[in-house]
């Protein structure tokens, strides 16, 4: 996407109007000046000139460029303030914020200790994206939609909704592939493809206050719209509390709060341990497997495949908000969870083509297999789930010696009791209109 140099005039948008200056937001400069023996740009930001120092941003000039040839005179480039000029320095100092900043959070599902964490690209400190940064989740949060779905008992995997288009309050919720619909999809499938319109109406049904109250079982704090756009995550949540989230289906539906610090020693020796808000249980193991066997889709089949590279059992979920200005992917095995949120602090989009699984997931897979070793894990099936083999076109469950026919897993007392009907078999409704005359 061109973040790194050479950078031409002209690529960049237009300079914003003169405004108040704020340490540590993202302005577009225009560059006025290029000092090659210095390694310095004087740039333009609204009035006031600043310096940047092209040492600091190795990041976007690799090849080392000299300043001349790194950018060209009068090209815009978007740049946060590092200090404002005081009456004995005339000159700001401004550092380059052409690329994306990215987030990750690793924690333990059992013990819910935090394994590593990534606040940006940056190593010192400021701004921790992972624990303060609040984004739209986009898809990554159609599972907690779907969990309480299954805990609803009012849909299982293999439960038929409607992919079609649908009007809400004059919203019309697109899919990613906008001119693409399918009519009928099992669930599991809906996620495995990141459906809109199905999360949509599984949440309208369930109602999005609801959902609501269960993502604040699940630790999500921020404040979230209760309403139907909440299916497809357009309300913010900060990394570490979606990450935590997907924790507790890893951990069987039993919800802790992440834990950072695990104890802290005083001088004479003393040892106190931090305290920790109560684990609740918020989901069964049963509910909570059904929702993983869900999300292990989409990574076998669905909009996450690159993720079978890590070649171990795991479930996850791909999220790109609006205009691609928030990619994620977080996914899990049974030992570890890991959130990757990638985008620019001033919400801009950050690339045409960009979704959660093209610029997030390859860092979580990178990540996650670092954290691997030894033989593979799978997750374990709990009591309460029982497995029974289903038609895919209908969800019910297959006549005896179909082909094509899915094993699928449901809480008992979910399982279908209709079979699907034999291809040679007229459907009644079909002999009805044949008997009084109608026309199918």
């Amino acid at each position: 996407h061109s973040y790194r140099g050479p950078l031409a005039a002209g690529r960049r948008a237009s300079t914003a109007a003169a405004e108040e200056l704020r340490l540590g937001r993202t302005y577009v400069a225009r560059v006025l000046e290029r000092n090659n023996q210095r390694a310095e740009l004087v740039v333009d930001i609204s009035g006031t000139r600043a310096v940047v120092s092209l040492s600091e941003a190795a990041r976007y000039n690799p090849s080392g460029l000299s300043a001349e040839a790194f950018v060209a005179e009068g090209a815009r480039v978007h740049v946060s303030l590092l200090r404002l000029a005081t009456e004995e320095d005339d000159v700001s100092e401004a550092r380059l914020e052409l690329g994306p900043e990215a987030a990750a959070v690793v924690i333990d599902p059992r013990t819910r200790d935090v394994l590593a964490i990534v606040g940006g690209y940056d190593d010192g400190a400021g701004f921790n994206r992972a624990l303060q940064a609040v984004r739209q989740p986009g898809s990554t949060f159609k599972p907690l939609v779907y969990g309480l779905g299954i805990q609803s008992r009012r849909y299982t995997p293999a439960t038929l909704v409607i992919d079609a288009p649908a009007v809400y309050d004059q919203w019309q919720p697109q899919n990613f592939e906008t001119w693409r619909h399918q009519g009928p999809i099992r669930l599991r499938d809906a996620l495995a493809g990141s459906v809109n319109v199905v999360a949509v109406r599984v949440i309208e049904e369930l109602e999005p206050s609801a959902v609501v109250a269960f993502a604040a079982r699940l630790g999500i704090t921020t404040e979230l719209d209760p309403s139907v756009a909440l299916a497809l995550g357009a309300s913010g949540v900060r990394p570490i509390e979606m990450t935590n989230a997907y924790a507790t289906f890893a951990a069987g539906g039993r919800w802790a709060d992440a834990r950072i610090v695990t104890r802290i020693e005083g001088p004479s020796g003393d040892v106190a341990l931090p305290p920790r808000e109560d684990a609740r249980d918020v989901m069964t193991p049963a509910e909570a497997y059904v929702l993983t066997s869900m999300l292990t889709s989409v990574i076998e089949s669905g909009t996450a495949t690159r993720a079978r590279a890590l070649r171990r059992p795991a479930a996850g979920k791909t999220g790109t908000s609006n205009d691609a200005c928030d990619a994620w992917f977080i996914g899990y095995t049974p030992r570890v969870v890991t959130g990757v949120w990638v985008g620019f602090d001033d919400r801009r989009p950050i690339g045409r083509n960009e979704t959660g699984g093209r610029a997030a997931l390859p860092i979580w897979l990178e990540i996650m297999q670092a954290a691997h070793s030894g033989p593979p894990l799978d997750f374990a099936m709990p009591s309460g789930v029982v497995t029974a083999i289903i038609d895919p076109a209908s969800g019910l469950l297959a006549y005896p010696g179909q082909e094509g026919a899915r094993d699928e897993v449901f809480l008992e007392g979910t399982v279908p009791t209709e079979q699907a009907r034999r291809p040679d078999v007229a459907a009644p409704d079909a002999y009805l209109l044949e008997q009084f005359g109608g026309s199918p």
